[in-house]
């Protein structure tokens, strides 16, 4: 009964995960269908290199620390074990802190130098760097771990679908205000900064409601608490 038990739950996971996904795709698809129509080709390219140059930034500098959290922390939380938890999560939330913030400095100041390579002209050059800032926003990994780990799949499917959602609007906005392409690219970041911001807010009150707290712990110790725990986060990177 128990494995019948576990066994649906998992597949109850998988489906939230599954129609979240799906949402994301639709909604993302239309709102980039009502681009490419409101915009000339030129324009619609600068948006499209705009994002892509943000999370390609942001993915060379992700150290999966969800990934990171949900291996570590599932046996300590069956365990009860609090004060471990909560040490873990103040040392993903640092790390990812580091490498958001690294991600943000050299993907502003790489912008002057692959401005022209994407021909880009110097306006779209200064947009994409106000653009980046979106990563700042981005520190959800500690959010997102903790969510899989209380298997709150609903908030993960919420945080997906709810960014594309945000986007679509914004560029159906700026389609009827025939706006320029400034606002069409505005609506792209304003909706991935909605969705990190959703989750990054869901996945912190869930820890407070579980009574967990991100408590700080230095790197010098992370592999002595936690071993195995720095060659796991270089083979999942």
């Amino acid at each position: 009964m128990a494995d019948t038990q576990r066994s649906s739950k998992v597949w109850q996971n998988f489906g939230q995960l599954v129609s979240g996904r799906l949402m994301s795709a639709i909604l993302t698809l239309l709102a980039t269908a009502c681009m490419a129509r409101a915009l000339g080709p030129q324009e619609f390219g600068w948006v499209v290199i705009m994002h892509t140059y943000v999370l390609t930034a942001r993915a060379l500098f992700n150290l999966k620390p969800a990934e990171t959290f949900v291996r570590f922390a599932v046996p300590l939380i069956d365990k009860n074990d609090v004060p471990k938890v909560n040490q873990l999560l103040g040392l993903v939330r640092s790390f990812e802190w580091v490498t958001v913030l690294l991600a943000t400095m050299l993907a502003v100041m790489a912008v002057p130098l692959l401005g022209p390579a994407l021909s880009l002209p110097d306006s779209a050059s200064a947009v994409l760097m106000a653009y980046c800032l979106v990563l700042l926003t981005s520190p959800v990994g500690s959010a997102r771990g903790f969510c899989r780990a209380a298997e709150r799949f609903e908030v993960l499917r919420t945080a997906l679908a709810i960014g594309p959602a945000v986007r679509l609007i914004g560029v159906l906005i700026a389609w009827q205000m025939q706006a320029s392409w400034h606002y069409f690219a505005a609506a792209w970041g304003i909706s991935a900064c909605v969705s990190y911001l959703y989750l990054g807010w869901r996945g912190r009150r869930l820890m407070r409601e579980s009574g967990y707290q991100p408590q700080h712990l230095p790197w010098s110790k992370a592999g002595a608490q936690y071993p195995g725990l720095p060659g796991f986060v270089g083979v999942v990177y």
